[in-house]
This record gives structure tokens, sequence and C-alpha cells, in this order.
């Protein structure tokens, strides 16, 4: 920080301050030990302000289960920068997280766990909990491959 005093983000008069994240992971990437990728980035109205990609700590057993913990692991990262926003003074209200995913986006948006949704870890149902409290949206963002 103390080298860096001259950076600053600038954004226009009348530019907006939504702030959105992108999450998507890849299934089973890492040869090793199969498990896999989360990449998510975060946006202040059209600038980029935050990114990442992290190893998932579990092997998933289906695509819906490493998305879904992609969005959760995205919305942990939106959740500090809402609070840096909050200090601020601006208000962010539902933010929402974009992703590829229909299944993760039922599963965090579906009230009732069900058995193919059991062994998902209790840490990343915080988003569902969010998602009820509408304080956070998922939203489906077709990707062409």
């Amino acid at each position: 920080m103390k080298h860096s005093s001259d950076l600053a983000l600038w954004y226009p008069r009348g530019c907006n301050f939504d702030l959105i994240g992108y999450a998507d992971a890849n299934y089973a990437g890492f040869l090793v030990d199969r498990k896999s990728t989360s990449g998510m980035a975060h946006f202040l109205g059209p600038f980029l302000v935050s990114w990442a990609t992290k190893k998932q700590h579990s092997v998933a057993m289906s695509k819906a289960e490493v998305e879904y913990v992609a969005a959760a692991s995205c919305y942990t990262s939106l959740l500090w920068i809402r609070q840096h926003l909050k200090d601020l003074s601006v208000d962010t209200r539902c933010v929402p997280i974009v992703c590829d995913n229909m299944s993760a986006i039922n599963i965090a948006k579906n009230p009732c766990q069900h058995k193919r949704t059991k062994h998902i870890d209790i840490r990343h149902h915080f988003l569902k909990d969010n998602v009820e409290k509408g304080l956070i949206s998922t939203n489906f963002c077709a990707t062409d491959r």
C-alpha cells in the first residue's frame, strides 16, 4: 500500500456501481486427484475489481456440485467487497451471480434439500440461504463451446 498511493480506480460521473459476480468451474480438471477448479470475477460497474481461481477442497460428484461450490466461493468474495462498499455508503442491494449451469442455479433457488444434494458440504449452502433472503440472485449465462 505504501508504494501504490498514486494508484486509484476512476469512475466517470454517472457510472453505475452495480456489483456483479461471475462464477465458473471445470469438472475434475486436475488429473492427479480429480479435484475441480473454481474461477470467479467480480465487477463494480463496468470495471473488473477482483478475480481468482482456486482448487476445490473435495472431489465433486457432479458438474452441478462443482458449479454450485464455485458460486458459493464467488459469493464469499462478493460479501467482502459488499461490506467495503457499505462502509463507503454505497448500497449494493441484491447482488447477482452469473453462472453457466442451470442445475447449480436451481439448487441455490430450491428451499428443500434432496438426496442428490445432501452430500454437498454444509458451508456451501449459505449461498442458498442468501438467495432466500434476497441478498443475492443467481442468473444463467449460456456459454459456447
